[in-house]
């Protein structure tokens, strides 16, 4: 997969930000899929690990955003990301909302969210746009 043309980086909270943005392929073991359901949020493990944000398939072209969370993120708070990738000459775009919790004890990880660009059905594809924006919900299963 090519990856070129405007990139627009997400809109970082203080301790949960975007450190990279990257072209891959879905993982032989495909990653488990993070919530998109408001209230019932993905439990962040108290390790670095990898989500996938839609539909995904072992080998697909994927767009991966890495995320760092740091020490000063609030415990059991419910984070909204929307992702949002334009694809193509005439660009096919396809947004997804994903929702995940903060741990207990918050740490230094990092988190790698993996779009599957084959679900947009473009087999060789140049991305043009990727943006992610963050918000925290004012409480688990409260969010806009």
């Amino acid at each position: 997969m090519a990856a070129s043309g405007a990139s627009v980086n997400m809109t970082g909270l203080a301790h949960w930000y975007q450190v990279q943005e990257l072209t891959s392929t879905i993982p032989a073991t495909v990653p488990a899929r993070v919530s998109t359901t408001v209230g019932t949020p993905t439990m962040l493990p108290m390790a670095s690990t990898n989500y996938t944000i839609n539909a995904a398939t072992a080998g697909d072209p994927a767009v991966v955003f890495v995320v760092h969370e740091t020490t000063g993120l609030t415990t059991h708070t419910e984070l909204e990301l929307t992702f949002t990738i334009a694809v193509g000459g005439s660009p096919a775009t396809s947004t997804v909302k994903g929702y995940v919790e903060s741990q207990a004890f918050v740490m230094a990880l990092t988190f790698g969210f993996f779009f599957d660009t084959g679900t947009i059905s473009i087999t060789h594809a140049t991305v043009t746009t990727v943006t992610m924006t963050n918000q925290v919900c004012s409480a688990v299963g409260t969010c806009p």
